[in-house]
């Protein structure tokens, strides 16, 4: 997240952003089971439910909007994909670690 914020790339932020939401919205709606402690609760319903999917919509509407087509621009393509790549790293070593401990 550090380093698309010093990019300034809104595409750069808007990739960041798609994966952490998307695998937040993906976990809340999938809980079977509730914890106990209401601020447990609280955010798993805060990431979850139809406000929730359309904040997440429109943050993958808006990176295919902006998500560079011309051929010209393909490194940026490559930059934004490797940058997808890595939140996706991170966001999934965030859960195992959680959920190994």
């Amino acid at each position: 997240m550090d380093s698309a914020v010093a990019s300034a790339s809104y595409p750069q932020l808007l990739v960041v952003l798609v994966v952490a939401e998307w695998l937040y919205l993906d976990w809340a709606e999938s809980r079977e089971e509730m914890p106990q402690r209401q601020i447990h609760r609280g955010w798993i319903d805060l990431h979850r439910g139809e406000a929730f999917r359309g904040w997440v919509q429109f943050l993958v509407d808006e990176l295919e909007r902006v998500f560079p087509t011309d051929d010209n621009q393909g490194s940026e393509a490559e930059t934004l994909a490797r940058t997808w790549r890595q939140a996706v790293d991170l966001e999934c070593a965030f859960f195992d670690n959680v959920y190994e401990n």
